[in-house]
């Protein structure tokens, strides 16, 4: 996925009580991402059960997952 940014007005916009995790922007096709079900303008707010506050945390997040391995 292609993820970008949540600023105070677009957490208002995405109705967020403050603007915390990671916009999905764009899935890219025949990826896990998309098998999963994650579509354009869903907000990860959690992954694997950590908090995902600042788009930045999820790539770290992603890249320490073993390869392979579901997450919710």
């Amino acid at each position: 996925v292609q993820i970008q940014a949540i600023d105070s007005d677009m957490a208002q916009a995405l109705e967020l009580k403050k603007p915390i995790g990671a916009l999905v922007a764009e899935v890219m096709p025949d990826s896990p991402a998309l098998n999963a079900g994650i579509q354009s303008k869903d907000v990860i707010i959690k992954f694997d059960g950590q908090q995902v506050e600042d788009h930045d945390d999820l790539p770290l997040l992603v890249a320490n997952t073993k390869i392979g391995s579901k997450v919710t």
